[in-house]
């Protein structure tokens, strides 16, 4: 009888450490004020708007591939979600498109490619990132 309880017992910590429950390996990490970029499913990164502790709008997701961010912006890379089982979900796996979040005024530009990009930053006075930081990095 003890052997079956260690064993039942062992399996169960296998699949609780497997991440193999929903919401385990979810994570939020904080940009900027109220603006935070979340994994809320195993391929789903989106950039949100905290409105509690647990909750918040989504303004663009869920396939956000990096980010970066001053006080008055955030500048989102955006791709086509990839096919379970197909390419190295490590690299970018699609024409990627580019997002603009003026933060003051709450407004989302886009999608643009990367001389639309390049273009609306120029319009804006906008200072075109230098480096980005692959969102799925942000929850490690």
């Amino acid at each position: 009888m003890k052997k079956r309880i260690v064993i039942v017992s062992l399996c169960l910590a296998a699949l609780l450490l497997s991440g193999c429950f929903p919401g385990l390996q979810d994570w939020g990490r904080q940009l900027v004020g109220d603006y935070e970029i979340w994994r809320y499913h195993a391929h789903g990164i989106g950039l949100v708007k905290k409105t509690d502790e647990n909750s918040g709008k989504t303004i663009l997701g869920p396939e956000i591939y990096a980010v970066s961010w001053t006080e008055e912006v955030i500048f989102l890379q955006w791709e086509p979600e990839l096919p379970l089982h197909q390419g190295n979900p490590e690299e970018p796996h699609g024409e990627i498109s580019y997002y603009i979040f003026l933060i003051p005024e709450e407004e989302l530009l886009g999608p643009f490619d990367e001389a639309g990009f390049a273009e609306a930053c120029a319009e804006r006075g906008l200072t075109r990132p230098e480096s980005w930081t692959i969102a799925k990095d942000l929850g490690q």
